[in-house]
């Protein structure tokens, strides 16, 4: 898991990683997200609505199932259960490190 951490931490340095369900749904709406990723601790409801907006806005989703929200808060600084990678390079590079397991992708 740390170059999965080590991916997000330099996207966050980059400007290029949003986290919190209301900041994705936002980046999402706009057409700025390319990948939403879920911890593995995100409740049902959460989990639910954010697959919802990935569905409705065609955003790419990606369950990442070894990472929980405080391993989010020790690795990045930040607590949060939803994220959002806005550079396409940086969400190909993610998708690649976690595998296509759990990757739902929608028409775009």
């Amino acid at each position: 898991m740390n170059k999965i951490f080590s991916t997000l931490s330099i996207a966050r340095k980059a400007g290029m990683l949003e986290m919190g369900f209301d900041v994705v749904k936002e980046a999402a709406e706009t057409g700025k997200a390319r990948l939403i990723l879920l911890t593995c601790d995100l409740s049902e409801n959460t989990g639910g609505k954010a697959k919802l907006l990935a569905q409705r806005c065609k955003v790419m989703m990606a369950v990442m199932d070894d990472v929980t929200m405080d391993e989010v808060e020790q690795g990045l600084g930040r607590r949060s259960g939803v994220l959002a990678l806005t550079n396409q390079g940086f969400a190909d590079k993610a998708v690649r490190l976690l595998g296509c397991d759990d990757k739902e992708e929608f028409d775009r």
